[in-house]
């Protein structure tokens, strides 16, 4: 008999199905993931599985991402990019700080998980834009 429990059928969680397999698939990517080197990290490039480019892959994440999509040239560019040239590119701190949470839960994890700005937020964000845009007309300065 072998030290290592392995079980015999699929765990079965929700509306997925779990098996050991699949575990220790997850956590051998994990665990080389983990071992590496923030620089190697960063030079990691992931495979596009089921993108058929870095403007698709920005889309996906939500948050309109896909509104930076020009400014990467390519898959590459987008997976090796540090926060500085983003900055350089123009893209706001919010938005890129977001891009590059989702880009390391992409190189870890080879998931995606899209969030959209909820409509109470962006109605906000006009009724925002539109008040400083009257404080401005009162001084004079619009």
């Amino acid at each position: 008999m072998s030290d290592v429990w392995m079980p015999d059928r699929s765990i079965s969680g929700g509306c997925r199905e779990f098996s050991f397999q699949m575990f220790l698939n997850m956590f051998k990517r994990w665990s080389s993931f983990a071992s590496m080197t923030p620089k190697q990290k960063l030079l990691l490039v992931p495979e596009k599985k089921g993108f058929q480019d870095h403007k698709h892959w920005l889309q996906t994440i939500g948050r309109k991402c896909d509104t930076v999509g020009d400014k990467f040239k390519s898959w590459e560019h987008l997976f090796t990019s540090t926060s500085q040239e983003m900055d350089k590119l123009g893209i706001k701190p919010q938005m890129r700080k977001y891009i590059l949470g989702e880009r390391n839960r992409y190189k870890e994890f080879g998931t995606v998980q899209r969030v959209e700005i909820p409509k109470r937020q962006e109605k906000y964000k006009r009724v925002k834009k539109v008040t400083a845009l009257l404080r401005m007309q009162k001084l004079g300065l619009a």
